[in-house]
């Protein structure tokens, strides 16, 4: 079944016949759909999602619209699609409203588990009997013990997330203090987007990796820093005390 998306905010669907407009999404990706005078129809962003530059319409091809785990893949396609943000350099006077305003609440059904022997550590998934949801304290982003010296924030005329970073040159290493994403920004490319120019920057002052510090309860944070090329390097079960009773300290590096 066809369908038809005209100027609308991303993640909104219509279905009507996309038949009518006389341009479908059949080309290939990153194929341009022009007129006979060679202008640009529109700009093919799928298999199924063509996106018309001019007018902001999208045409959606065969879309199983009576399913609707396929509607929020495709939602989130077109919202990856058509996302205009900006990676800038965060200053700590203008953007500490934004960022203060982040939420930093996240959702997981499953926590990371210390196996440990003498000579080994190992990460082992563990199901919750039911979810938890976990928010960390914003605020800590400004306080005096945190030493990070320079940020990037995602903005699109608002910040959705935002990365901050200190340089150690004695051992090569650039912590990554903090890295927080909107709920509604996130699996959208901003965290990668932010994590491109953490990287960058290391390499730009002779770091040799990026180090960092998360909660074996944050599994989605654990898990996507894996998809991005962070790998375990350590772990301290006394590190966080009465502060987070019960978790456990997990380093994360990636060579630059």
């Amino acid at each position: 079944m066809g369908g038809h998306l005209g100027p609308t905010r991303p993640g909104s669907l219509l279905t009507s016949g996309a038949s009518s407009l006389g341009w479908h999404s059949g080309a290939a990706i990153g194929s341009k759909l022009t007129r006979p005078d060679h202008t640009m129809i529109a700009h093919v962003v799928s298999p199924i999602i063509t996106w018309r530059p001019d007018n902001g319409a999208i045409a959606f091809d065969h879309v199983p619209v009576d399913r609707p785990s396929c509607l929020r893949r495709w939602r989130r396609m077109l919202a990856r699609a058509t996302m205009t943000i900006t990676f800038r350099e965060l200053d700590r006077t203008a953007d500490r409203r934004g960022v203060e305003a982040i939420d930093t609440t996240f959702e997981t059904e499953t926590v990371f588990d210390l196996v440990t022997t003498p000579r080994r550590i190992e990460l082992v998934e563990r199901r919750l009997e039911k979810p938890i949801a976990k928010r960390y304290s914003i605020g800590e982003v400004f306080a005096g013990w945190a030493r990070w010296d320079t940020g990037w924030v995602a903005d699109d005329g608002g910040i959705r997330g935002f990365a901050t970073v200190e340089h150690e040159p004695w051992h090569a290493r650039l912590v990554l203090w903090f890295l927080y994403i909107e709920p509604a920004w996130r699996r959208r490319g901003v965290g990668r987007g932010l994590l491109e120019r953490v990287e960058a920057y290391g390499r730009e002052v002779g770091a040799s990796h990026v180090w960092l510090e998360t909660s074996n309860v944050n599994v989605p944070g654990i898990t996507a820093y894996d998809r991005l090329g962070y790998s375990l390097c350590g772990a301290d079960q006394l590190y966080y005390g009465a502060y987070m009773p019960g978790e456990t300290a997990i380093y994360l590096a990636k060579m630059l």
